[in-house]
This record gives structure tokens, C-alpha cells and sequence, in this order.
């Protein structure tokens, strides 16, 4: 006999992302040049930094150090003194050819001067801009397209350069620099990324990621475990390497800037894309579920003690087909709902389908959970009405008997069944025995 019946509990999952606040950090920068036997100080001590979606104008006189500052930022020269910082990678410490694919990856260029191929389409010279990149020709073309559209060109791909007025060929520049937009892998970890990460590191994000690596095929278990699991190791290194090649992705070699790797507990569904291919990535792009089907129950918190891990339920989808589930787990923080004179008071309570596939394509939907509580075999059973409470105490049931002639017997009820509104019974009772019901 079913105990409890809690309708209309709702399937839900939820995801959480973070990243570093900067994509451009200088600390103390100084620039002097040699000029004619003289030494030029161009920035002194220059302090900035730039947050992920912020939109900066440097703005100054003619020889303020603007152009200077900006060639420091994009990594085309390195300061006399003072820390750059581009996503959280020191500058200084990289060599030529990690910042040519630092700044393939991270940074886009915009020249005054345009400098488009003219025997190239549109769609071409925007689509070259991500040759250093490493991104396969169609995914280039497509990222390409993409950014077009963005910025109002999109039938404009097939024209020539010569075939532009001067503003449409600053939008193909501006187009080629903001179409590099490498995807995000996602790893498994319960440590959320939260640095960026490079040889010498240690910690338990590096563990987690030396695992995947190694779980993945890109890097030697002998190899990792000999120099430590939570060290980032040259094989670490080679392992993030090998991994971006297999997906087509292309980053600063030796390193894993924040925001690249996102780590999750377990595999994620994608509920809903509200981002675009090319699109401006202002706030969240997509949000995600688990990929397994879970009901949120919200049991009356008076009821806590009855419900346990492992509990047997019926679950009752939208389509009226029911298939079975388990309670995974019984909240132990209660939350009230409501106002006025009917609050609610609730713990969660989550069950696990038996057979994930029978939710089909669900990702949120009301359903009916039946939880067993309780079981008896062999019992007398009467409807929950025909039982009637009787003074001092105790409850009878009403007898029909030949000729409709009528008796109380008194009974003692014992587990109901709210989903067929019976209640068991004990008393002087037959089986075939009819009862009243009163009438409503």
C-alpha cells in the first residue's frame, strides 16, 4: 500500500561557471627608447588594467605614449620594466613563439591602415586572420561568416576589398579581429578553474587535470605520476597540448589561461543556447543541466522521517505513464513558502530514475511521485471516508447488512494509502463486507 502521494514535484538541474575578472593587467610599466643618444622615457611606472567585457578608449596627445602602451598590451614589444599581463599570462616569461600564439589566441588587431588583401574576398581576408589560430579551414570560414554579420557586412563576403568604401573596409578589419573566438573545453573536476595554470603550478586543479589528461590518452600516467599528480609538469604541458590538436583548439603552448578549461563534476546537457556562433559573449551564453533526468520533491518538512535513502517510488510523467525511481537523498534544511495565514514548509527531497530513457527529451516538466513508506500483505482494507471518529475516541465503520439493516463496528486503522484513498483496518471484519461511504 502506497503511504504517500506528492504531486506536482519538478525535475531540475542547475550548473555554475567563474572566471578571472582581467584580460589585460600592467603593473609599473616603463618604456624608454634611445633616441639620437638620448634616452626617451615614453611610460613611466604606468598602471592598468582591463576587465572581461569592459570597453576602453586610451585617449592623449600626439607622443603621450598611446601607441607605445598599445604595442605593449598586444605583446609586439616587451617594457623596460613593469609586468604585462595578457588573461593572467606574464608576458615576460613567455618566448617569441609562445606569444605569437598568444596573441593568434587571445588578441585581435586592428590597423589603421586596414592592410586587406585585394585579391582576396572579404570573407577570405577575414577568414586568413585566424590561419595562426590552428582552427580548421570550415570552422575559419564559419567563424568568419559569423563575424561579418556582426558587424553589418554579411552581404558583403563575396565583394573584393577595392569594391568597399573606407568604412565597410574598417568593418572587415574589425570583423578579422574579433573573429578568433576559441571554444571552452570542458574537463571533469570538483575544483572549479579559477587561475591560469603553467609549468611549476601545483594544486588540486592541476591534479584533476593531470587525471583527465591522462584518462583522455594525451599524456603518460608513468610519466605524470612520476613528477606528481598535482604538479604542472612538461608532460602536463605536452598532455594540454596534444589535447587542444584533437579538438582543433589553438592556445599559448605551455600554459592554460584562465577561462580555457572549465571544470565540471560530471558530463553536462545542454538546455538552452542563448548565445550565438560569433555573437557577442555578454553574459551567460548557455545554461546546462545534468545529463541524467533528477526529481526535486518538496516534502512537507513534517514528513522528513518517513522518507530515507533508497526509499522506492512511482514516478507519473506528463504522458500518464509511470515508471519507477529511487530516493537519492533527503534534504536536511527545511525553506518556507507562501504568505498570509498558509505557509509551507519543505525540505528537498531527490530521486533518481530507474530508467533514465523514459523521460525521453524532458528537461523540466511537473510529475506525480508515489513514495512507499510503508507495506502490508494480506490485509482489510476500506475507504479512507467510511472511517468516522467516534467520542471519547477511537473510529468505527458503518455495516450494511441483509435486508439494509445497519451496525457500527469498531476498528482500529492502520497505514493509509493516499493514492487509492484506502486505510488498512483491524476489527471485527469480514472480507466481502460491504461499508457505507457517506456521501459528499
Amino acid at each position: 500500500m502506497n503511504d504517500r502521494s506528492i504531486p506536482q514535484a519538478s525535475s531540475h538541474m542547475s550548473d555554475e561557471t567563474g572566471l578571472y575578472p582581467y584580460v589585460l593587467e600592467a603593473t609599473g610599466v616603463s618604456k624608454a627608447f634611445v633616441q639620437g643618444g638620448l634616452n626617451v622615457q615614453v611610460l613611466n611606472n604606468t598602471q592598468l588594467s582591463v576587465r572581461r567585457g569592459e570597453k576602453l578608449a586610451i585617449v592623449g596627445a600626439s607622443g603621450s605614449g598611446k601607441s607605445t602602451l598599445l604595442h605593449l598590451m598586444g605583446t609586439l614589444d616587451r617594457p623596460t620594466s613593469g609586468t604585462v599581463r595578457v588573461t593572467g599570462l606574464d608576458i615576460a616569461r613567455m618566448g617569441d613563439r609562445e606569444l605569437s600564439a598568444l596573441r593568434a589566441a587571445r588578441i585581435g588587431f586592428v590597423f589603421q591602415q586596414f592592410f586587406l588583401a585585394e585579391h582576396q574576398t572579404v570573407l577570405g581576408n577575414v577568414a586568413d586572420g585566424l590561419l595562426y589560430a590552428g582552427i580548421r579551414r570550415d570552422q575559419r570560414r564559419q567563424l568568419a561568416a559569423a563575424a561579418l554579420e556582426r558587424v553589418g557586412l554579411g552581404h558583403r563576403a563575396t565583394a573584393r576589398p577595392v569594391q568597399l568604401s573606407g568604412g565597410e573596409r574598417q568593418r572587415v578589419a574589425i570583423a578579422r579581429a574579433v573573429a578568433g573566438a576559441p571554444p571552452v573545453v570542458l574537463l571533469y573536476g570538483s575544483v572549479p578553474a579559477w587561475r591560469a595554470l603553467a609549468e611549476g603550478v601545483t594544486g588540486a586543479d592541476v591534479s584533476q587535470l593531470n587525471h583527465d589528461l591522462v584518462a583522455l590518452g594525451d599524456a603518460s600516467n608513468s610519466e605524470i605520476s612520476a613528477l606528481g599528480w598535482d604538479y604542472y609538469s612538461w608532460e602536463t604541458a605536452y598532455g594540454g597540448q596534444r589535447l587542444e590538436e584533437h579538438l582543433g583548439v589553438s592556445s599559448p603552448p605551455g600554459s592554460l589561461s584562465l577561462g580555457q578549461v572549465v571544470f565540471e563534476p560530471a558530463a553536462l546537457r545542454v538546455a538552452t543556447a542563448t548565445g550565438s556562433l560569433g555573437g557577442p559573449a555578454s553574459g551567460p551564453v548557455l545554461t546546462a543541466t545534468s545529463d541524467r533526468h533528477v526529481v526535486t520533491i518538496p516534502l512537507d518538512a513534517s514528513q522528513q522521517s518517513a522518507v530515507k535513502a533508497g526509499d522506492t517510488v512511482s514516478i507519473t510523467l506528463p504522458d500518464g505513464t509511470s515508471t519507477p525511481g529511487v530516493v537519492s537523498s533527503v534534504g536536511t534544511v527545511a525553506t518556507t513558502s507562501g504568505s498570509g495565514g498558509s505557509p509551507t514548509t519543505t525540505i528537498p527531497v531527490q530521486v533518481k530514475l530507474t530508467d533514465p530513457k523514459a523521460a525521453g527529451t524532458l528537461d523540466q516538466a511537473p510529475v506525480t511521485v508515489n513514495i512507499t513508506t510503508a507495506s502490508v500483505k494480506n490485509v482489510l482494507a476500506v475507504p479512507v471516508r467510511a472511517l468516522l471518529a467516534r467520542s471519547p475516541g477511537g473510529y468505527v465503520v458503518e455495516v450494511a447488512g441483509p435486508g439494509n439493516t445497519r451496525r457500527w463496528v469498531p476498528v482500529r486503522p492502520g497505514i493509509f494509502d493516499d493514492t487509492s484513498g484506502l486505510v488498512q483496518v483491524t476489527g471485527a471484519l469480514n472480507p466481502g463486507q460491504r461499508v457505507v461511504v457517506p456521501a459528499t
